[in-house]
């Protein structure tokens, strides 16, 4: 059988441009995977960064975005009160790039919003949106609207946890669950800033509460050590006088007497003196010591006599001389 020449190098030329087309060399980014697509469908398993080498017809590499993004759902709940409670779960997530099983399914399953690049978006849309809005729903329809603020960790964390095990097993991986926006219905707005506002009167009327019982607290003990004072001065007042009333004995009061008269008696003017006695008052009537004795007694009275007597006779006997004195003067 004889070849023609030109056949063969058509062949070869073909054989050539074929052999160029199934093989090619693409990179891979970092946060994705690759898988070689020909045009019989997908080839090999998920690659991770890097270049690769993709074999077959028309052979090229499409990717899986599985870096770190952020999503976040718009809630609306019908609270245990009947009242609608509008919030926003976002949550960090991102695909499980060591899922390479599940990478497989992604890969044939979900086609590329533009290029050839499923987005963390996709993924998140497709795998987890829904399970997400279910479970926070499902946490935060056991409250009430009020309970909501107070109990936000709890709920949170509720989300979080209910969440993370409803994908627990899927492509895509919880890495955070935070509840932002809150945005609660305006009766309880209201109720809320009316129940600060009393909160607020409530605290500046303890506190001025207490300003008068500090400033009554602090009158009371000005007043109690005043009163302290005035009993103290009392009791010294008093026992001063029952010192001095025990030491004022009917005979000192005697003695006292006669050094008067004498005294008195010794003046350089004075020829003679006559005390006065009142023995009806109430100092000197026996009827009313408080001894219950005589202030001075029929002895006493004997030697006050005679005492005066003497200062008489000393009077008149130092007034002879003076008599003659005057005579010779004249």
């Amino acid at each position: 059988m004889k070849v023609n020449k030109q056949s063969i190098i058509i062949a070869l030329l073909c054989l050539g441009i074929s052999g160029c087309a199934t093989m090619c060399k693409q990179q891979v980014p970092p946060g994705h995977v690759g898988m070689c697509r020909t045009v019989e469908g997908f080839q090999g398993q998920p690659l991770g960064a890097g270049w690769h080498e993709c074999w077959g017809t028309d052979a090229s590499m499409y990717y899986i975005e599985t870096s770190d993004h952020e999503q976040v759902i718009n809630m609306n709940v019908l609270c245990k009160d009947s009242l609608n409670f509008k919030f926003d779960v976002a949550v960090l997530a991102a695909a499980d790039k060591e899922n390479k099983e599940l990478l497989e399914k992604m890969f044939e399953n979900i086609t590329p919003q533009g290029g050839q690049t499923i987005t963390s978006t996709q993924i998140f849309d497709m795998y987890a949106r829904s399970v997400v809005d279910q479970e926070a729903r499902k946490v935060v329809s056991q409250y009430e609207t009020r309970e909501i603020v107070s109990k936000r960790p709890q709920i949170i964390e509720e989300i979080r946890t209910s969440v993370t095990e409803a994908l627990d097993g899927s492509i895509v991986q919880i890495k955070r669950v935070t509840v932002n926006n809150l945005d609660f219905p305006e009766v309880v707005t209201k109720a809320q800033e009316e129940r600060a506002r009393r909160q607020v009167e409530i605290e500046t009327e303890r506190a001025e509460q207490e300003k008068r019982v500090l400033k009554a607290q602090n009158a009371l003990k000005v007043a109690s050590l005043e009163y302290e004072k005035q009993l103290l001065e009392a009791s010294m007042i008093s026992d001063s006088n029952q010192v001095i009333g025990e030491s004022i004995t009917p005979e000192y009061l005697a003695w006292w007497q006669l050094k008067v008269m004498s005294e008195a008696a010794s003046g350089p003017n004075n020829w003679g003196f006559i005390p006065y006695t009142d023995f009806n008052s109430a100092q000197t009537n026996p009827k009313n010591l408080t001894s219950g004795k005589r202030v001075i007694d029929d002895e006493l009275r004997q030697r006050i006599r005679e005492m005066r007597q003497r200062a008489q006779d000393d009077a008149r006997a130092s007034d002879v001389p003076k008599a003659e004195a005057d005579s010779k003067v004249q």
